[in-house]
């Protein structure tokens, strides 16, 4: 029957039916029979629907077939199923919605107007890219944008992890970087005729401003203030605006330098804007935070050339930062991600210098093998599915989304010039 079914054979789905075949019979993923015919002719659908099929079953995916939004598939089809009683409100694994997934399918958007009109729910919050107007935001769908804002969906709805609310999401969309206009377009779209509250408090980032000082142009940053935006407001890991400013670029930096926020402050880790500057790549970002405040050089937690500015500013190589079962020389962590040994022997020759006499080093106490890669949990901000590196225990980690240690600024800067390309997309 399933073969029969994926090959439009309307007829012989019929004689099989007659003959007994289970309407409802699963594939080896789970998969179906009517949701195998969403993307087929429409009379092989109808054809289905006679013989009475469970329309609210799931495959492995957790996706119903009214949930399975195929790119070429007729209108009609889905109209056949919701006629017939297909429910739009049951979530999928990824917790995503009927509408949800049509919104990001993004050259479906017949579709989402359908679900819209069919009273679909527009603001389900458990999402894992949030709600369907969180998601059109991460997606750049903005004709989608314009369908759920128009329909009342709620600009302000605060969802979980990195979705946030939809202006974080907006702030935080795919490949932001070949998308600014997008991204700005969205973002004064959803404040001009959403109304969107800037100062909402939720999500990973902790407010829209946080995501857009670490996301989006300086322009936007300038635009949230002017509108009223909070600058005192920390994210579930204690960042403030001026850590997710440092960590992009030295613009945004400057506004939020001008606006007057607090330089010298910490996030839960205790990490500084100096630690979030190194993230940032740019000497220039660097050199600005070390001339705002000299001390944060060394406090616990383009490439060489910071690393050089930093040693030539102070920053002590011997300075040793806390793991969660030992402590890491600033060697141990280039090693540990597997930094160029050019690098590490910059760092070996500084080392020596700072004891005064060679025969102080013991290359022991700076020993630590390259880290294999497995996935684990964070206890910073409690992802379980992003990249770590480990090594001998899984106590040895650096995370890659929150750079989660407590190391020295040169420490951190090792770190992250191994995982900042990581860092700075998810």
């Amino acid at each position: 029957l399933t073969i029969a079914v994926t090959n439009t054979q309307t007829e012989i789905v019929r004689l099989l039916l007659e003959a007994g075949a289970d309407v409802n019979h699963l594939s080896e993923k789970n998969n179906f029979c009517i949701q195998y015919a969403v993307p087929e002719d429409p009379g092989l659908m109808r054809t289905l629907m006679e013989y009475r099929p469970k329309l609210n079953l799931i495959d492995d995916d957790g996706d119903t077939a009214v949930s399975y939004i195929h790119e070429t598939a007729q209108l009609e089809n889905y109209q056949i199923l919701v006629n017939g009683g297909a429910d739009l409100e049951i979530p999928n694994k990824q917790m995503h919605t009927v509408l949800g997934k049509a919104v990001m399918q993004g050259t479906r958007n017949d579709l989402v107007k359908y679900f819209i009109s069919k009273k679909a729910n527009l603001n389900p919050d458990a999402g894992k890219f949030g709600g369907p107007l969180h998601i059109a935001c991460r997606y750049k769908n903005f004709e989608a944008i314009e369908m759920l804002v128009q329909a009342g969906a709620d600009v302000n709805l605060v969802t979980p992890g990195t979705a946030g609310t939809p202006l974080q999401s907006a702030a935080r969309c795919w490949n932001v970087v070949a998308s600014r206009d997008m991204q700005e377009k969205m973002i004064r779209y959803l404040l001009d005729e959403g109304k969107a509250d800037i100062n909402v408090v939720g999500g990973m980032q902790g407010c829209a401003l946080n995501a857009v000082c670490g996301w989006a142009s300086a322009d936007m940053v300038s635009l949230l203030l002017k509108s009223g935006a909070k600058t005192d407001v920390v994210d579930e890991m204690g960042r403030a605006v001026i850590h997710y400013a440092a960590m992009q670029s030295l613009e945004n930096l400057q506004q939020i330098i001008s606006a007057g926020v607090e330089v010298n402050t910490n996030d839960a880790m205790g990490r500084t804007a100096m630690h979030w500057a190194v993230v940032s790549g740019s000497l220039e970002v660097v050199e600005r935070v070390y001339s705002l405040s000299r001390r944060l050089l060394d406090q616990p937690d383009n490439d060489e050339q910071i690393m050089s500015f930093l040693i030539d500013q102070g920053a002590d190589p011997l300075v040793k930062g806390k793991g969660l079962d030992r402590t890491w020389t600033p060697i141990q962590v280039a090693r540990f991600h597997g930094i160029d040994d050019e690098m590490i022997q910059l760092l070996v020759r500084k080392t020596k210098e700072k004891l005064a006499k060679e025969e102080l080093y013991i290359e022991a106490e700076h020993a630590c093998p390259k880290a294999s890669e497995q996935v684990g949990s964070c206890d910073s901000c409690h992802c379980v599915s992003c990249l770590f590196r480990a090594v001998h225990t899984p106590a040895n980690i650096s995370h890659s989304k929150c750079s989660a240690t407590d190391t020295s600024v040169m420490t951190a800067w090792i770190s992250t010039f191994a995982i900042s390309a990581i860092s700075l997309v998810l």
